[in-house]
Order: structure tokens, then sequence, then C-alpha cells
């Protein structure tokens, strides 16, 4: 009988353990820690993404930084022409032989920001006046520009580049050999001016225009009068994005100006230009139709004194075809042929007043920004070329060798 308590506690006891939380384990839901594990690694990539767009954000706020510090940003660069020229036609300046330069050129460019620039440049030429000849400096652009908006433009302000004369370089690539086409016949004659201009690129490098409005007289002198000029390019490459890479270097150009000089007297210049470049061939042809009075143009195509004061309007016109081949030649590399025909027509009221310009040559680029170039250049002109119909201008046949020199 003294047992039955003792049993009673024993079996009292163990069912409390059966009863307590830690006798019977929790069952375990797979899908739940599956789910958790999944909510954890996507929390730590949104924490990885955080941390490298943080580390993105430190470092262009720092690169910003460095560049608002390096400003402003100072790049001299120049450029120099020189050559050697020897006469060889039958005349007055029979073997007439020289050195000399016709370019240079000393720019300053100055980078205030990403969006504000300014550049400055001086070049020198023979001084036109009486005496002895000696070079003399003068400014030859000055301008201030801004860019930011819209995309891809800029707007400048000041003694500034001409749209004519920034486009030529493009199409033909021998400045140094000479004038361009209608610069050398005395139409677009100045290759700056001042004023102010817009200018912006075509998306997927498909061109460029460009538009300026400006005194009109150039940049050797001060404006005169009430009168402006108006000048305008654009240049195309249809072809640019084309599947077929032969057409790719396919461009057309059109250069305009409306004017007037500082009488009143207008001034009006057309020159489509379409040229085909690859890396070994550019191919080119130019047209120019110009409208003056002949006394502005007298200078530079005698025969038009002729017509007189009383002529209020004149309509030149002309041509250029050009080219160049650029090979290597065993141990020669950097070998370019050039080839250029130019004929202009300075009035249609004149008869046998034009003439015609052959410019063959072979050149050399030894270093980068240098080049060296022996042409032949021959000039003839028609019988009623000269300032009387019975004395045409001599013709010319001239050797030279031409260098560039850039840095």
């Amino acid at each position: 009988m003294k047992r039955k308590p003792y049993a009673l506690s024993l079996l009292i006891g163990c069912g409390f353990l059966l009863m307590s939380p830690n006798a019977s384990p929790e069952q375990v839901d797979e899908a739940t820690i599956q789910a958790i594990r999944l909510q954890l690694e996507k929390k730590e990539q949104e924490i990885r993404e955080l941390r490298e767009r943080l580390e993105r954000l430190e470092e262009s706020a720092k690169a910003t930084q460095a560049a608002r510090e390096a400003y402003p940003q100072v790049r001299l660069h120049g450029q120099v022409f020189s050559q050697y020229t020897y006469e060889l036609e039958d005349q007055p300046t029979n073997d007439l032989n020289a050195f000399d330069f016709t370019r240079t050129w000393l720019s300053t460019e100055i980078t205030f920001s990403e969006a504000w620039k300014a550049q400055l440049t001086l070049d020198t030429r023979r001084d036109d006046t009486t005496g002895d000849r000696e070079f003399e400096g003068y400014l030859h652009y000055a301008w201030i520009e801004y860019r930011g908006f819209p995309d891809q433009a800029r707007w400048i302000a000041g003694l500034l580049n001409l749209p004519w004369h920034e486009f030529a370089p493009t199409a033909w690539k021998y400045r140094f050999q000479g004038l361009f086409f209608p610069n050398r016949e005395g139409y677009f004659a100045t290759p700056a001016d001042y004023g102010v201009g817009f200018q912006q690129r075509l998306p997927q490098e498909l061109g460029w225009y460009h538009l300026v409005f400006v005194n009109g007289e150039g940049f050797r002198q001060p404006e005169s009068s009430k009168h402006k000029s108006f000048q305008a390019h654009v240049s195309l490459a249809p072809f640019r994005q084309s599947p077929w890479p032969g057409l790719r270097g396919l461009s057309i150009g059109q250069t305009a100006e409306v004017g007037f000089y500082e009488s009143g007297e207008e001034r009006i210049r057309y020159w489509p230009v379409i040229w085909y470049d690859t890396s070994h061939l550019s191919l080119g042809a130019e047209y120019l139709l110009a409208f003056d009075p002949p006394q502005r143009l007298s200078s530079a195509q005698p025969s038009l004194t002729r017509l007189g004061t009383t002529n209020k309007e004149q309509r030149g016109q002309g041509f250029s075809i050009f080219g160049d081949v650029r090979v290597d030649f065993i141990r020669l590399k950097n070998l370019f042929l050039i080839g250029r025909f130019d004929w202009l027509d300075p009035s249609d009221d004149l008869s046998r007043d034009d003439h015609w310009r052959s410019i063959v040559g072979l050149g050399w680029q030894p270093f980068k920004g240098v080049r060296v170039l022996l042409d032949w250049e021959r000039v003839v002109f028609g019988a009623g070329s000269g300032q009387t119909a019975g004395s045409p201008r001599a013709d010319t046949s001239t050797l030279g060798v031409h260098t560039e020199w850039r840095f």
C-alpha cells in the first residue's frame, strides 16, 4: 500500500514531461525556408547594386570636381606654310625664284568650362603698303563660343571663321599649295569677319550646317556702313550609315552668301561642291556662280575694268575638278599624288576673258603634322583677259616646293 503514491507521482511526472514543448520537435517547412533564403539573396543583390551606384556617383563627383579645378585650360597650336617657287614661263618674270612663308598661324584656345571656350589666332603677312614689305603681325581670329544647347551645337561671337573657309579644307586638303579655287579668284576673298554665328552637327555623322551674320568687309577692314552680310553652309553625307561601304565617302555641300558692299551694292555667291573621300582616294567637283559690281573685282580680274562703273552687276562663273591618291611605295609611306583643274569666266559681257589653271604634284608626309609637296602649276589666260582687249594677261608656269607644319 505504501508504494502506490510513489508510482502515481512517477506517472504524473512523466505526463508533464511528455507535454513539455521540448519534448516534440517543430515540424520543419522546407518551402518557407527556401522563400526566406530567396528574399535574403534579393536584398543582398539590391545592396550590391546600391553600393556600385554609390561608387560610380562618387567617382563622377570627383572627376567633375577635378575638371572644375583644372579650368581654365590653355592649349597652344600653330600652322606654318613655307615654299620655294621658280617661274618657268618666258615673260618679264622669267627665272624669278623665291623662298617665302605664306602662313604663320599661332592659336591659343582657352577652355573656361565644358560649355565655354575662346580662341585667339595671330598671323603674319607681307606689308601691302609702300616700303620694304616686311612681315607684319595681325589678329586673324578672336571669338568666344558656347556649347550646350541644343545638342551638338555651338554659338560663336567675335572675329570668327566664315562658313566657306571652315568647310573648304574638308574637300580640298592641300591649302598649303595655294588658295582655294573661289578664294584665289577673288570671290570669298576673306576667311574671317566680325559678327555672330551658329553651327550644329547632324546626328549619326550625317553632316553639319553653319550660319553667320557679319559686317561683310572682312577682318582687315572696320565696318564703315549700315550694310551686313549673311553666309551659310550645309554639308551632307547621306550614305554615312549605308550598309555598302563604297557609298559612305560621298558628300555634298552648298555655300551661299548674300550681302552688300559698304556703298550698298549687292554681293551674291553660290558655291555647290560634291566630293568622294576614302582612306586612299578622293575626287571632287565644285561650281561657282557670283554676282558683283565689276569694279569690286577688277583688282583680281583686270578685264572687268573695261566694263566701267555704270555696269551695276556682272555675273562670273567657273568650276574646279580635283582629286588625290594616297599610296605607299616600297619603304616610303604616306605618299600622295594630287591634281586640280580650275576654269573661270569673270564676265558674261566680255569675250575670251576666261582663264584656266592646272595643278599636279607629288607629296609625302614623313611625320604626323608635316607634309611636303613638289608641284607644277600652269595658268593660261584668254586673249581678252587684260585691262585692254588686245593685251591679255601673261601666262604663268611655276614649279614649287611647298611644306606644311602643324604643331
